[in-house]
């Protein structure tokens, strides 16, 4: 029965661990595509018809 027992716990441990990592996962990329793009710099006109 306590062989039964340690391995719930264990089957139960690798459970939330993968589920965690999975969450934590998703987290960091949200986090990742949310990054603001550097504003672009205006286009300079053409000066080399002076």
């Amino acid at each position: 029965m306590d062989f039964v027992l340690d391995l719930l716990r264990d089957v139960a441990k690798i459970f939330f661990t993968t589920l965690s990592a999975g969450f934590a996962n998703r987290l960091a990329s949200r986090k990742k595509n949310k990054r603001k793009p550097t504003p672009r710099r205006p286009k300079q006109k053409d000066r080399s018809s002076k």
